[in-house]
C-alpha cells in the first residue's frame, strides 16, 4: 500500500486523501524518515481541520526525536535509546527481559508475539513529551513500547513488571487490533505481569465513587478519564478481568482471543457472547452487584 500511495503522493504531493494514508503507512511501518518527508502536506490537512492529520502530525513530530537514537536488536525486539546515559548501559538488560517476558507468557498462554516489536527508552522529560504524561504511567503501549528509567526509580523489580505489562498490551494488539476494550486489555496486563491490586483497595475506591464505572467508560482510553477516575479503572479491570478467568478458567480467555484473531471482521461484543454467554455490559452489572 505505501508503495502505491508514495507514487501517488508524488503525483499529486498536495492532496490530503493520498499523504495522509501514506504517512499513516510509513509510521505503521516504523519508517519515520519517509513519513516526516510528508509533513508540509500533514501540516496543511491538520490546517485546514483535518483531526486524523493533526493526530498524526503531533505524533510523527514526537517521533522525529528518535532519529539521533541509536538502535539495539534481539531476535524479537528492537530498541532505540539515547546514545549515552543509563538507557545506553541498560539497553542489553533491557532487551534480556523482554525476551523473558516473550518466553513466559508464551508459556503461561500460549501466545507468542511474532513481529519485531519496537521500543524507544526516553529521557524522563523527553518521555513525558512523546506520551503527552499519561497519568503519570511507567511505560506506554502504542505500537511502540516506550517508556523512561527514570520512571522506574531504577529498580530492576518495577523494570521487570512493567515491560511485562507492555509487552502483553504490544501481544495483545497484534493478536486482534484494537478489538479488546481497555478493560480486559489492562486487566490481563495487570492479572499476568503483577502480583495485582489489593481487593480491599477495590471496595475502599467503589465506597469512594459510590458506583462502579460503566462498561461505555470502561470501553475507552483510560488516558480520557479524569485522574481521580484512573486507579478505579485499573483496579475495577483487574479484578473484572481476574475474576472472570476465576469464575469460567483461562481456556475462555483463550477462545474468545482466538476467535478474535482467526476472524477480523469479528467484533468484541459478538464474540464475548459467544463463550459467556452474557455481554459484556451484562457481566459488568452482575460482577458490580457483590459490591452494591
Amino acid at each position: 500500500a505505501a508503495e502505491h500511495l508514495a507514487a501517488a503522493h508524488e503525483a499529486r504531493p498536495d492532496l490530503f486523501e493520498i499523504c495522509i494514508p501514506l504517512a499513516r503507512a510509513y509510521d505503521q511501518l516504523h519508517l519515520t524518515h519517509d513519513a516526516l518527508a510528508v509533513r508540509p502536506c500533514l501540516a496543511a490537512a491538520a490546517a485546514s481541520g483535518s483531526r486524523p492529520a493533526a493526530v498524526l502530525l503531533e505524533r510523527l513530530e514526537r517521533a522525529a526525536l528518535e532519529l539521533e537514537f541509536q538502535v539495539a536488536v534481539s531476535d524479537h525486539f528492537m530498541v532505540s535509546h539515547p546514545k549515552h546515559g543509563a538507557a545506553a548501559e541498560s539497553v542489553g538488560r533491557v532487551l534480556e527481559l523482554l525476551e523473558s517476558a516473550r518466553d513466559s507468557i508464551g508459556a503461561r498462554t500460549g501466545m507468542v508475539a511474532q513481529r519485531r516489536i519496537p521500543v524507544v527508552i526516553y529521557p524522563e522529560q523527553e518521555f513525558a513529551l512523546a506520551t503527552g504524561d499519561p497519568h503519570g504511567a511507567l511505560g506506554v503501549y502504542d505500537g511502540k513500547i516506550r517508556f523512561s528509567l527514570e520512571r522506574t526509580n531504577h529498580s530492576p523489580e518495577l523494570l521487570e513488571t512493567m515491560l511485562v505489562h507492555e509487552y502483553v498490551h504490544a501481544l495483545l494488539h497484534e493478536y486482534t487490533g484494537v478489538r479488546v476494550p481497555p478493560w480486559l486489555n489492562e486487566g490481563l496486563a495487570v492479572y499476568l505481569s503483577e502480583p495485582g491490586y489489593d481487593r480491599r483497595e477495590l471496595v475502599r475506591l467503589l465506597d469512594e465513587s459510590e458506583q462502579a464505572l460503566n462498561h461505555e467508560t470502561l470501553s475507552r482510553s483510560f488516558r480520557r478519564l479524569p485522574p481521580e477516575r484512573v486507579k478505579l479503572a485499573y483496579h475495577q479491570s483487574y479484578w473484572m478481568t481476574r475474576d472472570l478467568i476465576e469464575e469460567y478458567g483461562w481456556h475462555r480467555i483463550d477462545a474468545l482471543l482466538g476467535e478474535l484473531r482467526a476472524s477480523p471482521n469479528a467484533g468484541f461484543e459478538t464474540a464475548f457472547r459467544a463463550q459467556y454467554r452474557e455481554a459484556p455490559d451484562a457481566y459488568l452489572g452482575r460482577w458490580s452487584g457483590q459490591f452494591f
